[in-house]
């Protein structure tokens, strides 16, 4: 069976006070069907846009075919050149039969520095599974004063 993962990540990066908020919708679908913008890794699957079932907006990313082990994700880099000392990213996600064993769905955030990953959460201690309908998600980190780039 195959598992799907639909995201919505109508995503805000909210910074307290004077924080910039970067557009990271899905709303402008490139040639062969991905969001413009984010960029996609993993062992498996494939990111697409998708019209039929979202959240607002015109179109959410359905995260597809991964299975086991393997993992699909997209992301939107960006500078970390925000004030504040935290950083939170809210989206929203709607599962369909992902199965435990491992298996989750989620959102995720990296920061980094000059010397690699300084900060990172992927929910993969509180781990979306089964079927769910649309669900706010929140993921929040701080902000170190030495980030350069936030995924």
């Amino acid at each position: 069976m195959h598992t799907y993962l639909l995201v919505l990540l109508g995503v805000l990066i909210a910074l307290p006070l004077h924080a910039q908020t970067p557009n990271l919708n899905f709303e402008h679908p490139s040639a062969n069907g991905q969001p413009t913008g984010w960029t996609q890794f993993g062992r498996s699957g494939q990111a697409k846009l998708d019209s039929t079932v979202r959240n607002g907006g015109r179109y959410a990313t359905r995260l597809s075919d991964v299975a086991g082990t393997d993992f699909r994700a997209i992301d939107w880099s960006i500078p970390a050149n925000f004030g504040g000392k935290r950083l939170t990213l809210t989206g929203y996600v709607k599962t369909q039969d992902i199965q435990s064993g491992g298996s989750y769905a989620g959102l995720w955030v990296r920061i980094d520095g000059d010397n690699g990953v300084l900060q990172f959460d992927n929910m993969q201690s509180r781990g979306i599974r089964g079927t769910t309908d649309w669900t706010q998600y929140t993921i929040t980190l701080p902000l170190p004063d030495e980030a350069i780039t936030i995924h």
